[in-house]
């Protein structure tokens, strides 16, 4: 995931999978999710296997808008439609498209304190 050179704030990103090149407003990123040392990008109707994994990839994001949910998973914050219990004490988060992201009982425990006014 390489920003955009003309856009030193971050707005924008240029990602590959193969043959296929997009580039990508970041908050039309939905979710981040890990695939071993890849991560699989989520975004409009797409989704993208860049090589850099979640780990880097979470160092590079603005943490105002992205939260990792999980070891495997990173959301888009503006993406949450709704948050409902999870079966082991934490939160199962419904994204705008309909794909439910489970938090694990620790980070929800952080998403409450940050999104409790």
């Amino acid at each position: 995931m390489e920003t955009a050179k003309h856009c030193n704030c971050k707005q924008q990103v240029f990602l590959r999978d193969g043959a296929h090149c997009w580039i990508v407003v970041m908050h039309d990123i939905r979710l981040l999710e890990s695939a071993g040392n890849y991560t699989r990008v989520h975004f409009g109707g797409n989704s993208a296997l860049i090589c850099r994994s979640l780990n880097d990839l979470e160092s590079r994001l603005d943490p105002a808008i992205f939260f990792r949910a999980s070891r495997s998973h990173i959301v888009n914050l503006r993406q949450i439609r709704s948050l409902d219990k999870g079966p082991d004490g934490g939160l199962v988060a419904m994204l705008a498209d309909g794909t439910k992201v489970s938090i694990t009982r620790r980070q929800s425990q952080r998403l409450r304190e940050r999104l409790t006014l």
